[in-house]
């Protein structure tokens, strides 16, 4: 049976394109995702910490021992895992399913790793989403 590490690894970062369609009530005409890229990334919001996380970076307000703008580059990992109550391991793991998935924008600065959320992905997974009604 193969490895795991056999498995060619790819880039999974939400492709938008461009669709027009019509569906027996209306037209549907904007940027939506591919089908892979969607299903990445409603797996990674399938998770009550993930959602916890995304939540608590959308309120930068409560950390404001943050260092650097918090908007513009991010807040500090460590900061985000005491707000959320988790291990600063089980944090980092669930930031990088978030950004394998598109959804989170990582910047390190030394030993130090801030994250903040991909709006525009966020909105394109929620057009994704809508459009399928």
């Amino acid at each position: 049976m193969p490895a795991l590490s056999d498995y060619p690894l790819r880039d999974a970062r939400p492709a938008a394109r461009n669709i027009a369609w019509y569906n027996k009530k209306h037209w549907y005409t904007g940027w939506t995702m591919h089908d892979d890229s969607l299903v990445q990334a409603l797996r990674a919001l399938g998770h009550p910490d993930r959602l916890r996380l995304l939540r608590l970076l959308d309120d930068v307000g409560q950390f404001p021992d943050n260092l650097v703008d918090p908007r513009a580059v991010g807040v500090c990992v460590n900061d985000l895992a005491a707000a959320a109550g988790l291990p600063q391991s089980t944090t980092s793991y669930h930031l990088g399913l978030l950004d394998r998935a598109g959804l989170l924008d990582i910047t390190e600065h030394g030993q130090w790793r801030y994250v903040r959320p991909r709006g525009e992905a966020l909105k394109r997974t929620a057009a994704s989403v809508k459009a399928l009604a």
